[in-house]
């Protein structure tokens, strides 16, 4: 799994690469970075969100959390998600409806007491984005808010996100 997860992040970074610079978004910020609390990463996610056309991007982001158990201080939990998505924005401008769909990836490992250690991946499910964008066509401040439904075998969840960051 995490071979997998490598080779979906090294081609989104050469897709970023590779892309001849007359074919990303021309008059509109091609990059951003930005902080999602909630949303597509649960608790929160940093993000990379590159603009391919002014419409079309794509988008990658992580979460990682550990811990420690309460019960006994040999057990050490490490928890990650990666969202991997396309979006779509909707609209000319600063101001636009963003639309994305796709997967989430899961990674979990540590030590437990009785069992000892074990790690493990895999695709957590589906995400999606129905939103609010402002983004500055020349970049500067980046604001995001929106429904982030996420289907997981075969049951949707509804929740909902908000982002801050820089588009460059």
């Amino acid at each position: 799994m995490r071979k997998s997860i490598l080779i979906i992040i090294a081609t989104f970074l050469l897709s970023v690469i590779l892309i001849p610079k007359h074919a990303t978004a021309q008059n509109y910020s091609s990059n951003s970075v930005y902080v999602e609390l909630l949303g597509n990463g649960f608790f929160y996610s940093i993000n990379y969100d590159h603009r391919f056309t002014n419409h079309f991007g794509g988008r990658m982001g992580f979460m990682i959390i550990e811990g420690q158990s309460e019960q006994s201080t040999d057990d050490q939990i490490s928890f990650a998600i990666l969202p991997v998505m396309a979006n779509y924005l909707v609209g000319s401008g600063s101001h636009r409806l963003e639309l994305g769909a796709g997967l989430q990836f899961v990674l979990a490992g540590g030590t437990l007491e009785n069992y000892g250690s074990f790690s493990g991946g895999g695709i957590g499910g589906v995400t999606t984005t129905f939103g609010y964008r402002y983004q500055p066509v020349d970049g500067g401040f980046l604001f995001r808010i929106g429904a982030t439904p996420f289907y997981s075998d075969g049951r949707p969840q509804l929740s909902g996100g908000l982002s801050l960051g820089y588009a460059f």
